[in-house]
């Protein structure tokens, strides 16, 4: 499998007709992440998921704590000092990505939210992940996200469930 066919590899229901298969073919596209970029990695979204569909909840966890890394440098450049992005945080990539980790983080223990939340360095980006969570809590599925990028010479709107 090469990298650059990971994030097509990625989403979507994982196969219930052979989990071993679909685990190996899971555990294959984890060590593939290295290789990925940043773009690449955002697809990477799913995967907590699709180790829960096949009851990994370790392979899960590790799949999601590698995905709040993925925040993190999505992070660093929306808050590139040189660049900032300057849309609204709550729609930054990286806001994105941190919800879809606290989503996913309720799905597999009660502190692992927590957990995602404290390692989240903008008060701000906390603030509406704690939201997230309290959402998660009550049972209020995620809904169809838009994520805006605005540079000094680069404007970009995405919507990602």
């Amino acid at each position: 499998m090469h990298a650059c066919l990971a994030p097509s590899v990625a989403p979507g229901p994982v196969s219930s007709r052979d989990p071993r298969a679909a685990k190996t073919a899971l555990d294959e596209l984890v060590k593939l992440e290295d290789q990925l970029s940043l773009s690449q990695e955002q697809g990477l979204t799913t995967l907590p998921q699709s180790f829960l569909d096949l009851g990994d909840q370790e392979g899960a966890k590790k799949a999601l704590r590698r995905l709040a890394k993925i925040a993190e440098k999505l992070y660093a450049g929306d808050h590139d000092s040189d660049d900032p992005n300057q849309a609204f945080k709550g729609m930054w990539p990286s806001t994105h990505v941190w919800r879809k980790c606290v989503q996913l983080a309720a799905r597999i223990s009660a502190e692992l939210p927590k957990e995602v939340i404290a390692g989240i360095s903008d008060p701000e980006i906390e603030s509406f992940q704690k939201v997230a969570y309290a959402t998660s809590l009550l049972g209020v599925a995620g809904t169809a996200t838009s994520f805006v990028e605005r540079f000094k010479n680069m404007s970009r709107i995405r919507i990602r469930q």
